[in-house]
């Protein structure tokens, strides 16, 4: 399974609107990465889970131990060196999760073991940027020869009753393939690209919540998947177009998976300003940032409704 992610003409950022004459470049700077993190790391010699043995410590390369935390957010295979990873992403799945009260840690793919992931009450995969199985051959890598980072995470998933979500790519990877080159946790349900293969293009999508179905969200995509049915399923939100799948919570053995294919933790920078244009194009455009930006809110709402039911469930 592979789809290209983060790519546009000219190699535009994950999150500016593409159109067919390329990307709409946004006026409004990302924050610094001083401005989301504190000492991101410590070093720690025990976890609320009892202590690090040696065999841990040099799993990591004797690198820093991510703080217990109610959050981890995956920042690529190494810090520093986000590779595939979209850092932009990373960034505001960080403030997305402080600004709903929750402490957040970064982690990378080389921290990946049980003992590690037994510190937190969720592992979110936000999105990535190139394709699912250079992605995961890459998290993989990481860490041989040490250890499985792969085999941990879903045994702390699946015996350890961890909790996963996965938002766009970390959706894809969460779900089932013949090729088998993704974590396989959504109970034989598969992650497919709701666009299909051949758009890459920024959308604004409209999903109808299952729970109130009179109500539709106006969410941002690129590329996500939609989701074959599985058991014990939870759906949230379908693609208002399709029908199909768009959010949803299932049990993976004694843990809980939560994927959503559209990016409903974009915040307002996503979109630039919004400067209307009278051509056909433009017009459309700039009713679709216009959109996506009234309805930030609202979807904050719903990922953080979405974030506190796969911790509870």
């Amino acid at each position: 399974m592979g789809i290209v992610r983060n790519a546009g003409a000219g190699g535009c950022l994950f999150f500016v609107l593409v159109t067919s004459s390329g990307c709409a470049s946004s006026t409004e700077k990302a924050p610094a990465r001083s401005d989301l993190d504190s000492d991101a790391t410590t070093t720690r010699t025990t976890t609320t889970g009892g202590a690090l043995s040696l065999t841990d410590a040099a799993r990591m390369h004797a690198r820093a131990i991510p703080r217990s935390a109610d959050v981890f957010v995956y920042d690529g295979p190494h810090a520093g060196h986000p590779g595939t990873t979209c850092r932009e992403c990373a960034d505001t799945v960080v403030r997305r999760v402080k600004a709903l009260g929750y402490t957040v840690e970064r982690v990378y793919a080389d921290q990946i073991t049980t003992a590690i992931l037994g510190q937190t009450r969720l592992f979110v995969w936000p999105g990535g940027n190139d394709d699912s199985d250079a992605t995961f051959d890459e998290f993989r890598a990481a860490s041989a020869p040490h250890h499985d980072n792969v085999a941990e995470l879903r045994q702390w998933v699946n015996e350890g009753a961890g909790r996963y979500l996965g938002l766009c790519m970390g959706a894809y990877l969460a779900g089932h393939t013949p090729e088998g080159r993704v974590f396989d946790m959504l109970n034989g349900a598969d992650a497919e690209a709701e666009a299909g293969d051949a758009d890459f293009a920024s959308h604004a999508v409209v999903v109808r919540l299952t729970s109130a179905p009179a109500k539709t969200r106006t969410a941002y995509y690129q590329a996500g998947p939609y989701f074959t049915e599985a058991s014990d399923q939870e759906v949230w939100a379908r693609y208002e177009t399709t029908k199909r799948i768009a959010a949803m919570i299932v049990r993976s053995g004694q843990g809980t998976v939560g994927v959503v294919g559209a990016h409903f933790e974009a915040t307002k920078d996503w979109y630039g300003d919004c400067v209307p244009k009278t051509d056909a194009a433009g017009s459309a455009e700039w009713a679709a940032c216009a959109s996506l930006r009234s309805a930030t809110d609202a979807n904050h709402a719903f990922l953080g409704a979405f974030i506190a039911r796969v911790l509870d469930r």
